[in-house]
């Protein structure tokens, strides 16, 4: 590991998937927030109808004497009536984040029956990652899209795992900083993705136990230092264990591609700072992430 490795951060810190300009939220009169592509036609596509959260969580509207979801509304206004399905088909429009109210093109597709009930058991709560489907669709050239277009776009899609971490820290010129190490992960096929997405789904047993005793005994002695999920404890044990998976998926290699990459490249004198299991995971970002820097990133410039 060579020294003074040029350092880069990474000035907007959040998924840029998950809070860009593409994206607006409507609140309802409870804890939900619906999620839709900021696109006029989908907008005025929601506005047309009263909508309501039902049950299981899903926005729901009465459209010509039936109680229709706004997910088969997105995806019939999308790609068409022949990719809206019914119960006779063993088939279902699936949310890939499993959160209801993600009404967004990339939160959709279709999913056999089997493996959306496989998928509802998983935890998609990560604290540095998120998921969605990549189309390769243009809402405003939508209109001219033919049936074969549709079937394209929709065959070709991608699946994403986007990773932020953001938990090894450093010290430079006496003031503490943060490295920041950002990536996605890019797969062709569904059964690969989601079978790392059940890697990083599986909590830690410590974490489990918590989460056990949390909901049935609050008063018991192991959690008196954890005041609920969020507590500095239980977030350290989730992030070591999701350090971990994420080692395991890049080594595995399921993924296609690895792009968007923004990354901190450390000297040999801040490498040595780290911890054994910060080194571990730092070296297995450098023997893979980092493959896929821009050519122009000069390793040895310093910072």
């Amino acid at each position: 590991m060579k020294d003074n490795r040029k350092l880069l951060y990474v000035l907007d810190k959040v998924n840029i998937k998950a809070n860009d300009t593409t994206t607006i939220e409507i609140p309802t009169n409870g804890n939900d927030i619906i999620l839709l592509d900021n696109n006029d036609n989908i907008k005025k596509l929601f506005n047309s109808y009263a909508w309501i959260i039902d049950s299981k969580g899903y926005p729901i509207a009465r459209i010509n004497g039936k109680d229709t979801r706004l997910h088969q509304l997105i995806i019939e206004k999308c790609f068409g009536k022949d990719y809206v399905q019914t119960k006779d088909t063993g088939y279902v429009i699936d949310h890939l984040n499993n959160n209801h109210c993600d009404n967004r093109l990339r939160n959709l597709h279709i999913l056999s029956k089997r493996n959306n009930n496989d998928k509802e058991l998983l935890d998609f709560n990560f604290d540095n990652m998120s998921v969605y489907i990549e189309y390769n669709y243009d809402f405003v050239q939508s209109k001219s899209y033919t049936q074969e277009q549709i079937k394209e776009i929709y065959n070709s899609r991608k699946y994403i795992l986007s990773y932020i971490s953001k938990n090894i820290i450093f010290c430079q010129e006496g003031k503490k900083k943060e490295p920041f190490n950002v990536f996605e992960l890019v797969y062709d096929n569904y059964d690969k993705f989601i079978k790392d997405v059940k890697k990083m789904s599986v909590q830690t047993k410590e974490v489990r136990r918590i989460d056990r005793l949390l909901k049935k005994n609050s008063a018991h002695k192991d959690l008196k230092g954890v005041k609920g999920l969020k507590d500095i404890k239980l977030n350290k044990l989730r992030l070591q264990g999701q350090k971990e998976k994420i080692e395991q998926i890049l080594n595995n290699h399921e993924w296609q591609e690895i792009r968007n990459v923004h990354c901190n490249i450390m000297s040999k004198q801040e490498f040595e700072q780290l911890s054994e299991q910060e080194k571990h995971f730092y070296l297995t970002l450098n023997n893979t992430v980092y493959q896929y820097l821009p050519t122009d990133f000069n390793m040895n410039k310093k910072s």
